[in-house]
């Protein structure tokens, strides 16, 4: 494909996309995802409520006295909420978000092919059970990656705050970039094509190579916004210069930027797989 026709059929994907703003049925799966992520967070935030005080503090003892006491006192329960809730939204993520962003490709794939029914695939419980095995699969690379390079790089980074500054902004944010590239299409293709769970790995990479600009820009796009919360939002900082609850508020800014992500990732990647099925 040249440089012009992947530039044109680029924009196309997010122009398609975009013409489905209007569809009520994807935002409402969306906002459930968000709600529920909502009602972790806020549950840590505010955990001293009688609704959320026995599960937050049982949740946050299995991580040792030392971290669960500190949670418990100002201002080290702003510098910890993004590490408790981030752990606990993972969780609850391999739950349900692979199998709310499965249905989400499927309402997106019924609306290109202008299809209401089973023409365009039925939700079954085997799907559900590939869709949460493929976001388990795909977060245990992102938290693999997460957690060893930092350790692989420590002595190399050791002592440099250049060098630091470099790897938490600029390397590692790559990385997870990189990781979302190869395994783009693994979703949706589990919903258009129909795909075994280890055959949708293998079908998202093979996309990949055939697409490698597209796949990577597509990419970057979908994780700008999640990612500029995540590099923006650094508790000590916040918690030292300005007011600790901005922290909060930055962690649910990041859950509004994962939700518009979601919406263009699965609607743009199945779009793709629509021609290519076509």
């Amino acid at each position: 494909m040249g440089i012009v026709s992947g530039i044109n059929r680029f924009i196309r994907l997010w122009i398609d996309t975009l013409k489905q703003v209007g569809a009520g049925k994807i935002w409402l799966a969306l906002i459930a995802l968000f709600g529920i992520n909502w009602l972790v967070l806020y549950a840590h935030y505010d955990f001293l409520s009688p609704l959320f005080y026995n599960v937050v503090t049982a949740w946050t003892s299995l991580f040792g006295e030392q971290p669960a006491g500190g949670f418990t006192h100002y201002p080290g329960h702003f510098l910890l909420l993004p590490y408790f809730f981030g752990w606990a939204k993972t969780l609850v993520s391999v739950l349900i978000e692979g199998i709310v962003l499965g249905l989400v490709a499927m309402l997106f794939y019924r609306r290109y092919l202008d299809a209401d029914g089973e023409g365009a695939g039925r939700f079954t419980g085997g799907l559900m059970l590939k869709l949460v095995g493929a976001w388990l699969i795909f977060n245990l690379l992102v938290l693999a990656a997460g957690q060893l390079l930092p350790s692989l790089f420590e002595p190399f980074l050791a002592g440099s705050p250049r060098r630091e500054a470099a790897f938490s902004y600029g390397l590692m944010p790559l990385v997870f970039v990189v990781l979302l590239t190869l395994f783009l299409y693994v979703i949706p293709s589990l919903i258009v094509f129909r795909d075994s769970l280890f055959g949708a790995f293998g079908r998202s990479l093979r996309i990949f190579m055939r697409n490698p600009f597209t796949s990577f820009f597509l990419a970057l796009l979908i994780m700008i916004l999640p990612l500029a919360f995540s590099l923006l939002n650094s508790p000590e900082t916040i918690v030292s210069k300005f007011n600790p609850e901005l922290v909060y508020w930055m962690l649910l800014g990041g859950l509004v930027a994962d939700l518009l992500a979601n919406y263009f990732w699965m609607g743009t990647t199945t779009r793709l797989l629509v021609s290519e099925e076509g």
